[in-house]
Parts: C-alpha cells; structure tokens; sequence
C-alpha cells in the first residue's frame, strides 16, 4: 500500500514537473537546468510547516498585494510578452487599500516561473507610496540578494545616491 502511494505520488511530482518544463524551459536560454523537483519539494514543506507554526507576530513591515486570478493568468499567458501589461489590483499598507497596477518585473525567467516572483507596483499620480510612484519588489531567493542589500545599506549611510533597499513581508491573496 505504502508503495503504490509513492509511486503515485512520484508519477504525480514527475508530471507536474514536465508541465513546468514545458512551459517555461523552451524560454530561457541562459540558464543551467533547474531541480524542479528540489524546489517543488521545499515549497510544498515550507507551506506545511507554515501552516503548523502559523505565527501572528509581525517581523518586518508588510504589504498585502490583492491581485485577481484572471489578472495572475493573463500575466503569464504570453510570456515574456504579457508580462509588460499593467493588471488591476490592491495593495494593503498600514490599513489603507490603495488601487495599483502590477506586472512582473523583467525578461529574466527567475522573475516570473518561480513560487516567488518579482513585482512591479505603479500607484496612481496622485496617491504615491511614500515619495515613489513606482517600485520593485524582489524575492530573496536569489543568490546576491543579500549583498545587493548590504551594499545599498552601506552606500545609504554613506550619503552616496543608491536605491531605497528595504526588507519586507510580501502577502499575496491571503
């Protein structure tokens, strides 16, 4: 019984992983081959861990993005095209629901294949997020993250003229 269940279970990883494969490989071309099974895996066990600890302190500052299903599909329907068209959605901050648009950000596929992707935020004219209009969200899930964060901290304190770094907790739909 137990291994009809992980056979099942491995023809299941191995379809999910050719769908993937299908779906986005043929557009990288730059890239070495991913372990899609390793990510899928750690992904699946961060969710579960996740639901078990379920901690309610809040750590960093948080925005909540609130972006429409259809808008998610027709964001990656015609990649890497697609991903420059702007799509509705919401942004909570501080208890205020703003309406933005969003698209992911760049050509690169890390931006958009993976489970954490990259995001664009455009607010309206007139309802600006602090003094920026327009504004990257990264996941840290790349290798140079945390010295792209050292070095824009350290050039900040410095008074040298770098971009505005700051760590923060992403919500999407939750």
């Amino acid at each position: 019984m137990l291994a009809s269940i992980a056979f099942l279970f491995l023809i299941v990883s191995s379809v999910n992983i050719w769908v993937s494969d299908l779906k986005f490989a043929h557009k990288t071309d730059v890239h070495e081959s991913f372990d899609w099974l390793g990510y899928n895996t750690e992904i699946a066990i961060r969710k579960f861990l996740r639901s078990i600890v379920n901690d309610e302190s809040i750590g960093l500052p948080q925005i909540h993005l609130y972006i429409g299903e259809e808008s998610q599909q027709s964001l990656l329907r015609d990649i890497p095209y697609s991903t420059k068209e702007w799509q509705k959605a919401f942004m909570l901050n501080n208890g205020n629901i703003k309406e933005i648009k969003v698209n992911h950000k760049g050509d690169n596929p890390s931006n958009w294949m993976l489970y954490k992707k990259s995001w664009k935020i455009k607010t309206k004219k007139d309802e600006m997020f602090g003094l920026y209009r327009q504004f990257n969200l990264h996941p840290p899930q790349y290798e140079m993250f945390l010295g792209e964060y050292s070095s824009g901290s350290i050039a900040k304190r410095m008074g040298v003229l770098s971009p505005k770094v700051q760590l923060i907790e992403l919500f999407i739909n939750d």
